[in-house]
């Protein structure tokens, strides 16, 4: 997976725009609630950079709270898959290896 993400740009994050990153982190993770939640990302974005107006009464459309906060969660999901969950699987990789070694028998890739 991690040279997945080194050739689709991920690790260097080289994206040119969020929905650019979005497709690369749903690349890297295939994860099917990435790619639901980019679509919320980049209408909750739309709202918040194009000011809206609603049909009927005129009133501009705000970001709601909970909206940002789905925001904020989400950005915290991308982090720990992007940056903490390969540290992590890393460090299992290596204990298991070292175990590997101890037994004679090839390393995990």
């Amino acid at each position: 997976m991690a040279g997945n993400a080194s050739r689709h740009g991920l690790n260097g994050m080289a994206c040119k725009s969020a929905d650019e990153l979005l497709q690369l982190i749903f690349l890297y993770t295939k994860s099917a609630s990435a790619e639901k939640t980019s679509s919320a990302i980049r209408n909750i974005g739309n709202l918040a950079a194009h000011p809206n107006k609603y049909v009927h009464t005129g009133e501009i459309v705000n970001v709601e709270p909970g909206e940002a906060e789905w925001l904020l969660d989400v950005l915290e999901e991308l982090f720990d898959i992007t940056f903490v969950q390969p540290k992590i699987t890393q460090a299992k990789k290596d204990k298991l290896n070292q175990k590997l070694s101890a037994l004679g028998h090839k390393h995990m890739k």
